[in-house]
C-alpha cells in the first residue's frame, strides 16, 4: 500500500535539531528525513512542499534497507519522471521510487536544474570530430617520419671521414679527469712513439688514413703562434708558467715528453726525446700544404683568435677552404669577425644552429645559423636531430657544414678509440668520427 505525505520545508525545519552535526532522523508520520538531506532540499526554498513516498511492505534499499526517494522538480530519478533525485532517504519499509515537488497552490511541475541534453546526434559528432583528429595526427606523424627517416631514405654512399685529435697522440684514462688534472701523468702504457701536437705525431695521423688532424694553439710572449695544448707548461714540459709568459725561443727549448708516466712516476718513457718539438702553426700549414687541418684556439681572448685571423688571411682562399677554427665563444668570435670566409665553430655557434635546426629541420630546411659550420656532436644531442643520422649528415653538408660524432659527453675530447667505441657510431655514417688512436680505428673502419 503507497501513501503520500506532503510536508513543507518550514514545518520539517521546525522539527529540526540543528545544533549537532551528526545524522538524526525526524519523525515526519511514517517516514525519517535525515537532517543533511533536509540541508540540501532548504535550496529548494521554502515555498515548495516536499512529497516523498511512504514505506511498502517488503522493498529493499539500494544501502542494504528499505528508502524512499526525495526528487526535485523537473529532473529525473532512478524510477518514475518528473523528479530529479537529491538523495536517498532510508526509511523503514520504503519502496525506491521518484516523488514530486510541486509549486505551492499551483500543483504545477517547476525545474531549479539545468534539463538533461538528450540530443541523439551529438554522442556521434563527437566520435566523428575525435575520429578526423586521430587520423590527421597520424598523418602528420607519417610524414614527419618519411621525411626524416634516414632507415627509408638508406644508405648514403661512401664512408665516415676521420679527424686524428692532436695527430696520433698518448691516451690516458678518463675516469675523474677534471680541468687541472694533468693528464700525462696518468697516461696508458705507451703503444707508439709519438707526443701529441708535434709534427711528427700530425705525419704519423696522416700516415694512419687520417682525414684531418686537429691541432692547438697558444699565442706566446713575442706574438708567435705556437702549438701546444696545456693551459700552463709544468704537467707535460720541464718547465713553468704559460705559453704567453715566454717567447717561442724559450718554449722550443722545453722538453715535450718530460712529465709523461704510465705507472705512477716510477718510469717517464718520454723524457728527454721533446727537446725542440714545439711547431709553430706557420711550420704545420707548410708542412702540410694540402691537408685538412682544425685548428683549436686554446686560449678565450679576442687577441688570439685577432692573432690567428692575420696570420690565415696572408693565405689563397684555396688553402683556407682546408682550414677550420673553433674555441671559445670570444676567441672564435673575434677570428670570424676579420676572416668571416673560415668554417668556424664554437659551443655558442652549435648550440645556435641546433636550436634553430630543431625549429624547422622537420621541414628538411637548414637554418642560416647551420651554414657554413662544423659541428662536433655527442651522439645523445645529435640523437635529438631531426634526420638523425644520415639524412642530418646529408642535409648539413649540402648546407657546407661538417658533422663529427664525439664519443661520450663530448667533454676533455673523447673518441673513439678502440673496437668498442666503433661499434656505438651510427650505422652508414659518412660524417666524421672523432678519434684519439687513428692507428687503431682506421682499419676497424675499413681504411
Amino acid at each position: 500500500m503507497r501513501e503520500e505525505h506532503g510536508l513543507s520545508l518550514e514545518t520539517a525545519a521546525e522539527r529540526m535539531d540543528w545544533s549537532t552535526s551528526k545524522l538524526r532522523r525526524v519523525e515526519l508520520g511514517a517516514v525519517g528525513i535525515s537532517v543533511s538531506d533536509m540541508r540540501m532540499l532548504a535550496t529548494l526554498g521554502s515555498s515548495r512542499d516536499l512529497a516523498v513516498s511512504a514505506p511498502t511492505k517488503g522493498a529493499k534499499s539500494p544501502f542494504g534497507g528499505p528508502n524512499c526517494k526525495i526528487g526535485a522538480p523537473g529532473g529525473w530519478g532512478p524510477r518514475g519522471r518528473g523528479g530529479r533525485g537529491l538523495g536517498r532517504l532510508p526509511v523503514a519499509g520504503a519502496r525506491w521510487q521518484a516523488a514530486s515537488v510541486t509549486e505551492r497552490g499551483t500543483g504545477s511541475a517547476a525545474s531549479d536544474s539545468a534539463p538533461s541534453d538528450k540530443r541523439p546526434g551529438r554522442g556521434r559528432r563527437w566520435r566523428r570530430r575525435l575520429a578526423i583528429a586521430l587520423a590527421v595526427v597520424l598523418l602528420v606523424t607519417a610524414a614527419l617520419y618519411v621525411g626524416n627517416s634516414s632507415t627509408l631514405a638508406g644508405t648514403p654512399p661512401g664512408g665516415p671521414f676521420l679527424l686524428a685529435h692532436r695527430g696520433l697522440a698518448q691516451t690516458f684514462d678518463l675516469a675523474g679527469v677534471t680541468n687541472d688534472t694533468c693528464t700525462a701523468e696518468r697516461i696508458h702504457p705507451p703503444e707508439h712513439p709519438y707526443l701529441e701536437n708535434t709534427l711528427a705525431s700530425m705525419r704519423a695521423a696522416f700516415a694512419a688514413d687520417a682525414d684531418l688532424v686537429e691541432f692547438d694553439v697558444q699565442v706566446t710572449r713575442d706574438g708567435r703562434l705556437a702549438v701546444f695544448h696545456d693551459a700552463t707548461l709544468q704537467c707535460r714540459t720541464d718547465g713553468t708558467g704559460t705559453v704567453a709568459e715566454h717567447t717561442l725561443a724559450e718554449l722550443r727549448g722545453l722538453d715535450l715528453g718530460y712529465g709523461y708516466t704510465s705507472d705512477g712516476g716510477r718510469t717517464f718513457p718520454f723524457r728527454g726525446k721533446g727537446v725542440g718539438l714545439l711547431p709553430t702553426v706557420e711550420e704545420v700549414l707548410a708542412e702540410f700544404p694540402d691537408r685538412e687541418l682544425l685548428i683549436h684556439l686554446k686560449v678565450e681572448r679576442a687577441a688570439e683568435g685577432e692573432a690567428l685571423a692575420d696570420l690565415l688571411a696572408t693565405l689563397p682562399q684555396q688553402r683556407r677552404d682546408t682550414l677550420t677554427v673553433y674555441g671559445g665563444d670570444v676567441a672564435v668570435g673575434a677570428f670570424a669577425a676579420r676572416l668571416p670566409d673560415v668554417r668556424v665553430t664554437s659551443k655558442k655557434i652549435m648550440k645556435d644552429c641546433m636550436v634553430a635546426y630543431l625549429a624547422v629541420g622537420w621541414t628538411g630546411h637548414v637554418p642560416d645559423a647551420c651554414r657554413h659550420r662544423q659541428l662536433h656532436l655527442p651522439q645523445r644531442y645529435g640523437r635529438l636531430m631531426w634526420g638523425w643520422p644520415n639524412r642530418f649528415v646529408s642535409r648539413m653538408r649540402e648546407a657546407d657544414t661538417r658533422v663529427i660524432v664525439v664519443n661520450g659527453s663530448g667533454e676533455f675530447s673523447e673518441g673513439f678509440d678502440d673496437p668498442d667505441d666503433v661499434d656505438a657510431i651510427p650505422a652508414g655514417w659518412t660524417g666524421g668520427v672523432w678519434t684519439n688512436r687513428i692507428d687503431v680505428v682506421a682499419p676497424l673502419l675499413g681504411r
